[in-house]
C-alpha cells in the first residue's frame, strides 16, 4: 500500500511533538512537513501536496478554520483532521467538511479511529482512480456472470450472505459479498445502512420514518433505509463527490 503523506500544523511544540510521536507509530503514514501557524500550513500544502493535514484550530496569524478554507482551493482532495481544546467547534468542523475532529488532550485510541477513516478514504480514492479507467463491474449469480456498467447500478441490498443488485432494467441476485462489493465501488456509491448501498445519482428524496429514514430512488419502485447517524455523513459525503 502506498504510504499516506501528512503534515502537522500546531503552534504548541509540546502538542506537536506528542502528535508526531503517535503518528510515527503508524507505518502507513509519512510525515512530510510541520507548520507553526496557518500561513506556514498553506505554504506546505502548496509546495508538498500532502494527502492529509492535522490542523490545530487556534493558531496565530491564521486560524485553522481559515487555513482549511483556503487549503480546499489549493488541494480539494485534502483530508483534514481538526484539533482543538474546545468541543464547541465540532459542528463547525463538519460544516467545512473536515474528515474528523479531535479534542485535546488527544487519546491514542481516538486517534487510531481517525487514522482508520483516513485510510479508508484513501483506499476509496485509489479505487475510484482505477475504476475511472474501467466502467463495468463483474457480478456472479449462481448460474450466470453479468458485466454491469457502474452508472447503471441504482442500489444494492444485503440479503443474508448474498446481495441484490438493482439496475434500471433488472434485479440481479448475486453471490457477491455485500462488504466486498462496497469496498470496490466508485465514490458515488454510499452505504446508507448496514443492509443498503445507494448510487447517489439516483437518490432523489429522503423522508423520516420513526427512528430511521426512507430514501426514494429514480427509475425503480423500491425504497432504501438510511440510518439516523448516516444523515449528516451523507450530506457531507454528497458535497465531496
Amino acid at each position: 500500500m502506498k504510504r499516506i503523506s501528512a503534515v502537522i500544523a500546531e503552534d504548541c511544540n509540546e502538542s506537536r511533538d506528542i502528535l508526531k510521536q503517535f503518528l510515527e507509530m503508524d507505518s502507513d503514514l509519512d510525515i512530510i512537513g510541520e507548520a507553526n501557524n496557518g500561513e506556514e500550513l498553506l505554504e506546505l500544502l502548496f509546495n508538498r501536496r500532502p494527502m492529509v493535514a492535522f490542523v490545530d484550530i487556534d493558531m496565530p496569524k491564521m486560524t485553522g478554520f481559515d487555513a482549511v478554507a483556503m487549503a480546499s482551493k489549493i488541494s480539494p482532495q485534502l483530508q483534514v483532521i481538526l484539533i482543538t481544546g474546545h468541543k464547541d467547534y465540532a459542528i463547525k468542523a463538519f460544516e467545512i467538511n473536515a474528515t474528523d475532529f479531535l479534542v485535546k488532550p488527544i487519546e491514542r485510541s481516538r486517534l487510531l479511529v481517525s487514522l482508520q477513516r483516513i485510510k479508508e478514504n484513501a483506499k476509496k480514492a485509489r479505487i475510484s482512480e482505477v475504476q475511472e479507467k474501467k466502467d463495468k463491474i463483474i457480478l456472479k449469480s449462481e448460474k450466470s456472470i453479468f458485466m454491469i456498467p457502474y452508472q447503471d447500478i441504482i442500489c444494492i441490498e444485503r440479503i443474508g450472505r448474498k446481495s441484490e443488485v438493482w439496475t434500471k432494467e433488472r434485479k440481479i441476485d448475486t453471490v457477491e459479498n455485500f462488504t466486498e462489493l462496497m469496498s470496490n465501488l466508485p465514490n458515488r456509491f454510499f452505504q446508507t445502512h448496514r443492509s443498503f448501498i445507494v448510487n447517489l445519482d439516483y437518490l432523489y428524496k429522503i423522508t423520516k420514518s420513526g427512528d430511521t429514514n426512507i430514501g426514494y430512488l429514480k427509475h425503480i419502485d423500491k425504497t432504501i433505509h438510511i440510518s439516523k447517524n448516516k444523515i449528516m455523513e451523507l450530506q457531507k459525503y454528497h458535497e465531496n463527490i
